[in-house]
């Protein structure tokens, strides 16, 4: 989770700032309490995903994996909008525990190659 608007259990979904309240009978509780403020309503998922396009040059395709492996690193994959799948295509392939990180592992091999 993420620090919104001066809370410390908040996270941004899809615009909206949503703070964990645990209650006795729901201890997974997220309540509402408005507009996201980091990404103007607009979902930071959707600001980071944009601005990770706008360095590789081309739309990110990502995949919830789940390989039957304990290690949870690889969980998804991101890969740009280009690639092939063949394996001597020498695209780089991004891995994750979240989409996120998959996303970032990315760009920062994109980066590394220029």
């Amino acid at each position: 989770m993420s620090r919104h608007a001066n809370y410390r259990a908040t996270r941004c979904i899809d615009g909206r700032t949503m703070r964990h309240d645990p209650q006795p009978d729901d201890p997974g509780l997220e309540t509402d309490i408005g507009r996201c403020e980091e990404c103007g309503g607009k979902g930071c998922d959707v600001v980071h995903r944009e601005a990770a396009e706008k360095i590789a040059g081309e739309k990110i395709v990502t995949e919830f994996v789940y390989p039957p492996i304990p290690d949870r690193r690889f969980d998804w994959s991101a890969v740009t909008d280009s690639y092939d799948g063949a394996e001597d295509s020498h695209c780089p392939i991004g891995y994750g525990r979240s989409e996120r990180e998959a996303i970032d592992d990315l760009v920062a091999q994109i980066e590394d190659s220029r």
